[in-house]
């Protein structure tokens, strides 16, 4: 067992992740066995739903958080997430702070099920569903191999440097990282592949819980922004926003403090009540090991006519800690009231986060226009009594930055937004005189390290630069 192959037999033998990462809200099962037979769609289905399981949920979400700008560690909490607050994580560290393992075991269990759909004979009946079902494996599979992407590639758009593996069938094996370029190829035809298969099934129920042809072009939006073919981002973000329009104000606080669903395209269900995502932040017994960072108030305070108030994100987004009111709490997966962790979901994609790619990819384009309606529509739909603005150039972009931000704080984008965009982390407030303050773009810590467990493992890994000891 060497490498990645390591994560591929541990799934095929149905042992999932043992963590609030493998809380899924379907019955049938997080248990992918290939000596299994599959003997219909069902079963099929069943092992999908068991990919999902597999998946890290709160992965990109402790990430963009413990690592950036827009929390700080609290005071007498237990010193969860110091290393990647303090951007010391190393290959040899005892976590993978951006899931390697996690999202490998994912992919093998997708690539199971799919090996398993060519060896059926579908009656006429379920070749609909047959297909749909495709259509979705294939799309979970780009879904993680795209985090996988976020977090470990050298470059997100020199297609010479190195990507990771792409792993397309279930199999033993120490596969080498590919480049970004060979990467991308097979990424971009898992896109096209699932979202032919599903758009074309489209009496086949979906669901947000599950990935849908909508999902997928919400990711294709994402890849496409990520690698700066805006144009592609336009066309992917225009046929989302065409079916899917962002929330205004009351919607944006139900979508946090009850659940509603107005804008979301794609989440993970969690539906254990010990395992909350909350739970990233805050204990259930009541220990902070992450409080929100003054940064984020001030910035939040400077969105809008110095008027934090008017932006119904401030009240959700941060809530004050009723045992101490100096303090602000991470409240977006909290009560109205800051006294209850609530059972909320993992938003993956919502119509926000769509328009503003949209936005920014326009204004990187030149049409400044287009760019500043859909930045005045979000503001006018958070902000009480916005006027709409005229921004131009870098001040737009960096006006839509600032709504990312504030939009979608917590919820998994923050870092890979800096990184991206070439931004350095800037931390005005931290918690200990020691902690770094500052991440210079471009640093190799933009980046994350191989697990040495899988260079030890594979002869054919390759470390990223600056973890290897060079």
């Amino acid at each position: 067992m060497k490498g990645i192959s390591k994560y591929i037999l541990i799934a095929a033998l149905g042992l999932s992740a043992a963590s609030c990462e493998s809380v899924i809200d379907f019955e049938p099962t997080d248990q992918i066995d290939k000596t299994k037979a599959f003997t219909s769609v069902d079963d099929l289905d069943a092992a999908i739903v068991g990919a999902y399981a597999i998946m890290p949920k709160t992965t990109p979400i402790t990430v963009n958080a413990y690592t950036t700008d827009n929390a700080k560690m609290a005071v007498g909490g237990r010193n969860i997430g110091v290393t990647s607050y303090n951007w010391n994580y190393t290959p040899s560290g005892s976590t993978e702070p951006a899931g390697w393992a996690g999202y490998y075991r994912s992919v093998n269990a997708v690539n199971v099920a799919l090996d398993a759909m060519q060896q059926l004979t579908i009656p006429v009946s379920d070749s609909e569903r047959y297909d749909y079902l495709k259509g979705e494996a294939m799309a979970v599979r780009a879904l993680a191999h795209f985090n996988l992407f976020q977090a470990y590639a050298a470059s997100y758009t020199d297609d010479s440097k190195l990507a990771v593996p792409y792993m397309l069938v279930s199999e033993i094996a120490q596969p080498a990282r590919l480049t970004v370029g060979e990467f991308m190829t097979k990424l971009d035809q898992d896109l096209e592949q699932a979202y032919q298969l599903m758009n074309g099934n489209e009496s086949v129920e979906s669901i947000n819980t599950r990935m849908s042809a909508l999902a997928v072009k919400a990711l294709e939006a994402r890849v496409a922004l990520y690698r700066e073919d805006y144009d592609r981002a336009v066309a992917a973000a225009t046929a989302v926003l065409s079916v899917v329009t962002v929330t205004d104000a009351a919607g944006f606080t139900a979508m946090f403090e009850q659940g509603a669903d107005d804008e979301i395209i794609f989440k993970f269900r969690m539906s254990d009540p010990l395992s909350k995502v909350g739970n990233v932040f805050q204990d259930n017994g009541g220990t902070l090991n992450f409080v929100a960072s003054n940064d984020l108030d001030l910035a939040f305070a400077q969105n809008y006519a110095d008027d934090a108030s008017l932006d119904v994100r401030y009240g959700v987004t941060l809530k004050m800690n009723p045992a101490d009111a100096s303090q602000q709490l991470i409240g977006k997966y909290m009560s109205a009231d800051a006294t209850e962790i609530l059972l909320t979901d993992v938003n993956v994609f919502r119509a926000s986060d769509i328009l503003l790619i949209r936005a920014e990819a326009n204004a990187q384009l030149g049409s400044a226009a287009a760019a500043q309606a859909d930045l005045n529509e979000l503001r006018a739909k958070r902000i009480e009594g916005f006027t709409d603005q005229a921004e131009t150039g870098n001040i737009l972009l960096d006006a839509i930055a600032q709504q990312r931000r504030l939009e979608l704080a917590y919820e998994g984008h923050r870092f890979y937004d800096l990184r991206r965009t070439g931004k350095s982390i800037v931390r005005g407030d931290v918690t200990f005189e020691t902690t770094p303050t500052t991440l210079v773009a471009g640093d190799h810590r933009f980046v994350f390290p191989i697990p040495e467990s899988e260079i030890n493992a594979n002869e054919n890994m390759t470390q990223n630069d600056k973890y290897d000891g060079n």
